[in-house]
């Protein structure tokens, strides 16, 4: 008789995923806010294209400096 392994919810594996990539970018001595790395993620997941995603946060930064 085989132990039947629990589930678990996605959305705790997904925050749990979450949580392991903001670490991983933080160790590798990326700074970046947590709140703006989650909006960053969803906006991967919503196959926003990586260059439109840089292309933002340039513009951005530079209408900060402004």
């Amino acid at each position: 008789m085989q132990a039947s392994i629990p589930q678990v919810p996605e959305s705790l594996l997904q925050k749990s995923v979450d949580a392991e990539l903001y670490d991983l970018a933080a160790s590798s001595g990326l700074i970046i806010r947590q709140d703006v790395f989650k909006i960053i993620l969803e906006l991967v997941r919503l196959n926003v294209p990586p260059t439109a995603i840089v292309d933002a946060l340039r513009d951005m930064a530079h209408a900060k400096k402004q």
